[in-house]
């Protein structure tokens, strides 16, 4: 492994090839438009496949822990939602990911950051041509990956952008979506990374990353950075970077972009709590159908996978997984990933980093369905894992030589 200025450690040797083409695979199960009219199972299936070949359980008791409860955890979610046989094949190709070995998923985690970000530069500069200095550039019209919404995207070479009735396009600066099809997709990418490596701006790497999310107007982005601000940066730098921001938010509070991209959607009032809780909700007709859920039996067990797309049509909400598979299995999902953080990680600042992520991505895209929002969520945990062990193990090394 060679650590590199720009914060990356690449793969070498042995397995490099699987590293990369992993990282590429779970790049394109996020869906960029390329891959629009392409099937996700083969990229699924390679993924799968390089977890098996690079298996890694061991002795280490908290991987095979977490391993085995995830494989039962995602055989109940295919048998409660009466799949076929393949239905729950395909299901548990995620599974193998947490068969991995420990040293393939933080390379892997390592190369995606490398991949994410560099496919962003010439996106970032199509972005500010095309979208703020308003250069006209060749584009077709193209359907998105979602059918239900109802605006088309302007698909560039580096970049969609979608029109739409909810989008004010004429008075409001567009978001910036990159290659996804929705831009909350690049904020929480964004949020994640940049939480993993610690706002790490020495490393040029980031910095296309960072802005990427800032253009996204993602409101998680802008959140997760908030609290990282607030709970992790050193005393000395809060003083100088809070009174900046203090001074900023003045600044633009009466601009129609930060009202209507961060302020409205905030809706910081007494209700703040319980609106921030409903924001990714369908509407007040899904909020009272949940409430009358509650009181049910099924509330505990589920209703199968695709019934909250009937109920809470249009809605992204964490309450899917629950409708969809109960508030136990719920439970269950989180209390796993908290019990193995705890296990691997141990009460450090590596262990609030990924429960911030993994209760960010439930929050915001909670699709645990899909193998790049489970990645997402497990590579954090296990690359802060074991940056923590190789921290500790260079501090023990420092004080041993003090001693010589």
């Amino acid at each position: 492994m060679n650590k590199l200025d720009l914060g990356i450690r690449f793969p070498r040797g042995k397995g490099k090839y699987d590293v990369w083409i992993f990282a590429i695979c779970i790049f394109c199960l996020f869906m960029p438009y390329f891959i629009w009219q392409l099937s996700y199972k083969p990229f699924l299936i390679v993924c799968a496949f390089l977890s098996i070949k690079n298996l890694g359980i061991g002795n280490n008791a908290n991987k095979l822990f977490l391993a085995g409860f995830m494989l039962i955890l995602y055989l109940y979610t295919g048998f409660i939602s009466n799949w076929s046989f393949y239905g729950i094949i395909f299901l548990l190709l995620i599974v193998p990911i947490f068969f991995a070995s420990t040293k393939f998923i933080k390379q892997s985690f390592d190369v995606f950051v490398y991949i994410f970000s560099i496919m962003l530069i010439p996106s970032i500069l199509q972005y500010i041509f095309v979208i703020i200095f308003r250069i006209d550039m060749p584009h077709t019209i193209i359907k998105g990956l979602n059918t239900e919404k109802l605006g088309v995207y302007s698909q560039y070479l580096f970049m969609v952008n979608y029109s739409g009735g909810e989008i004010l396009i004429d008075s409001i600066l567009p978001r910036f979506y990159g290659y996804f099809d929705e831009p909350g997709v690049v904020g929480t990418i964004a949020a994640v990374i940049l939480c993993v490596k610690k706002f790490n701006f020495k490393s040029w790497i980031n910095i296309p990353i960072f802005i990427a999310g800032t253009f996204s107007f993602s409101l998680v982005f802008f959140l997760i950075l908030m609290i990282y601000l607030f709970i992790f940066v050193k005393m000395k730098y809060k003083i100088i970077l809070i009174p900046i921001l203090l001074i900023l938010f003045l600044i633009f509070a009466d601009f129609d972009i930060f009202k209507y991209y961060i302020l409205d959607r905030l809706d910081i009032n007494t209700n703040f709590f319980e609106s921030f809780l409903t924001r990714r909700d369908g509407g007040e007709a899904f909020e009272s159908w949940y409430a009358n859920f509650q009181k049910t039996p099924k509330f505990l067990t589920g209703m199968g996978a695709g019934y909250s797309n009937v109920v809470n049509f249009g809605g992204s909400s964490y309450k899917n997984l629950i409708i969809n598979f109960g508030i136990i299995y719920f439970i269950l999902y989180l209390i796993a990933f908290i019990f193995y953080g705890i296990r691997s990680i141990g009460f450090h600042k590596e262990l609030v980093i990924s429960l911030l992520i993994l209760f960010s991505i439930i929050y915001q895209r909670p699709f645990i369905q899909d193998l790049s929002y489970v990645f997402l969520i497990y590579a954090p945990f296990v690359f802060l894992q074991v940056e923590k062990r190789e921290s500790l193990l260079q501090l023990k090394n420092e004080r041993k030589q003090r001693r010589i």
